[in-house]
């Protein structure tokens, strides 16, 4: 009886462990979408508004959503991914900065970017 349960266990957990490990790769030239979570973007490095506003910029967090960026540039420091986007129209983010950095799998997992299909 308690191998048959062990059993049933395992068969329950071994696909979760697995589901983990296949997460989408990301390459240069991928277009993915911005989606402004709930409150503030956590793995998105967005600049503090004070920082956009002194170099002349507008400071609209909401005018990230539903942007389509382009992957720039990955960067492995470590096991950490990091990832330099672009927006894919050629404007700049709050009309100040060309690119934007995100932490690749953090910011994937929490929605705040996602594949464009």
């Amino acid at each position: 009886m308690r191998i048959l349960v062990f059993i049933s266990i395992l068969a329950l957990l071994l696909p979760l462990g697995t589901a983990n490990a296949q997460q989408p790769q990301v390459t240069e030239g991928m277009v993915l979408e911005l989606v402004k979570p709930d409150g503030d973007f956590q793995h998105l490095q967005v600049p503090r508004k004070n920082f956009i506003i002194k170099q002349g910029g507008i400071a609209n967090m909401h005018a990230l959503n539903g942007n389509h960026v382009v992957v720039e540039q990955v960067q492995q420091l470590g096991d950490q991914h990091t990832v330099v986007v672009r927006r894919l129209d050629g404007r700049k983010f709050f009309r100040v900065y060309p690119t934007l950095t995100a932490h690749w799998p953090e910011a994937l997992q929490s929605g705040e970017l996602r594949p464009v299909n």
